[in-house]
């Protein structure tokens, strides 16, 4: 099967030989999931799940950096209506497959 190792060596060989395919937001929005993978699978308290969720963090705020377009990021095409509150709109881009709102979920779910 495929291994994270192989998995890890394929992302960088795209960011490094595809950039606009696999830019380097790319990267840090993968490197930051796979270590806030990795922080929400050990338990709480655990010196190895900070450090883990301390560099989740870091890496999805580079890869935020690199995020351009609101469409892409939000998932959709997010026009709030007059009755539209914040978490109604929070839920759409959850729908939406936005990374955006999939980082800010993970972080919350690892609270450190």
């Amino acid at each position: 099967g495929v291994t994270s190792a192989d998995v890890n060596r394929l992302a960088d060989a795209l960011s490094e030989n595809c950039y606009y395919y696999f830019s380097p937001g790319n990267r840090y929005s993968y490197l930051g999931f796979q270590s806030a993978k990795e922080a929400v699978s050990l338990p709480l308290g655990n010196s190895r799940r900070a450090f883990k969720s301390r560099e989740a963090a870091e890496y999805l705020i580079k890869a935020a950096k690199n995020w351009y377009s609101p469409t892409l990021i939000t998932g959709q095409l997010l026009q709030t209506r007059d009755s539209e509150g914040f978490a109604e709109v929070a839920e759409r881009s959850q729908e939406g497959n936005s990374p955006l709102a999939k980082a800010c979920s993970f972080l919350a779910e690892l609270g450190d």
